[in-house]
């Protein structure tokens, strides 16, 4: 299949526009096939990586289109960077306190994992914050808990 395709022809075509699979369809080649090919291509030809269409050089400037999409696109993502960064700022507050949180790892039986994301799915709470409680409670039973931190 890769001799039936005219990579100085596609090349032509690229330069007045067209898209790959507006190439494949005029060609009847069907797109996986079309764009396999071109892996193909591209891969045994590391030189030259894309066929590049001719007439067009490296320096021209893109489409106004182009350049804008992306500005148009900086709102949005500063509300999703905004929202990550409340995630991220949730995820070491445990609820009703604002005191300093850390990251720590334990081995804990499997039974509790699975009993704890099954309290944490049907009670809506966090699984940090079931953590939190789950050591609150054990620790204040123990009484190891300093006087202003019990209930």
């Amino acid at each position: 299949m890769a001799q039936a395709i005219d990579w100085h022809y596609y090349a032509a075509l690229k330069a007045q526009g067209l898209a790959d699979r507006e190439i494949a369809r005029q060609w009847g080649i069907p797109w996986g096939t079309f764009h396999r090919e071109k892996q193909r291509y591209t891969a045994a030809h590391p030189s030259t990586p894309d066929p590049q269409p001719t007439g067009v050089h490296l320096s021209t400037p893109p489409p106004d289109d182009v350049a804008v999409r992306p500005l148009s696109l900086l709102p949005d993502l500063e509300v999703i960077v905004a929202r990550e960064r409340d995630r991220q700022q949730h995820l070491s507050i445990p609820i009703g306190t604002s005191r300093h949180t850390a990251k720590k790892t334990y081995v804990v039986d499997m039974l509790y994992v699975d009993l704890i994301e099954r309290y944490d799915q049907e009670e809506g709470i966090e699984l940090k914050d079931v953590g939190n409680l789950a050591f609150h409670e054990f620790l204040e039973r123990r009484q190891y808990l300093p006087e202003d931190q019990s209930r």
